[in-house]
């Protein structure tokens, strides 16, 4: 019977584990935000959207639709050369000279990387928290 139990338990600890994607992930953001981010002064917006919110926004957009709305969302567009899809995710040239970068395959998948036009980065989990700034 403790044979059963523990193959339930097992089972549903490795459930979770596959339906949480960043599990393992979670633990090394929170001490990388705490330490590179204790002043809180960085704020992001494009389009009048804060940066966590558009990731977010991004990743809830549904696979059959996905390029048509992100585009509204932006102001982007395949037939303007302002949308461009690469290997592992999407480019938006948004007007006014700034970057989006949303990965959608491989280790990085949901990220969202702001890239302003004066070189400004800022990087977001996908979950819309703040990962990294490089100036």
């Amino acid at each position: 019977m403790t044979k059963w139990i523990l193959l339930a338990l097992t089972l549903a600890f490795a459930w979770y584990v596959w339906k949480n994607d960043d599990f393992g992930s979670s633990f090394t953001d929170k001490s990388v935000v705490s330490q590179q981010f204790s002043s809180g002064d960085d704020w992001c917006e494009v389009k009048a959207i804060d940066c966590a919110s558009l990731t977010k926004m991004l990743n809830a957009l549904t696979p059959g639709r996905y390029f048509e709305e992100a585009g509204k969302l932006l102001g982007t567009s395949f037939e303007n050369m302002t949308m461009v899809r690469e290997n592992s995710g999407v480019t938006f040239l948004v007007p006014g000279g700034i970057k989006v970068v949303h990965m959608q395959s491989g280790r990085e998948k949901g990220t969202v990387t702001v890239i302003f036009t004066d070189g400004y980065t800022m990087k977001y989990d996908k979950k819309g928290k703040l990962i990294s700034v490089k100036k």
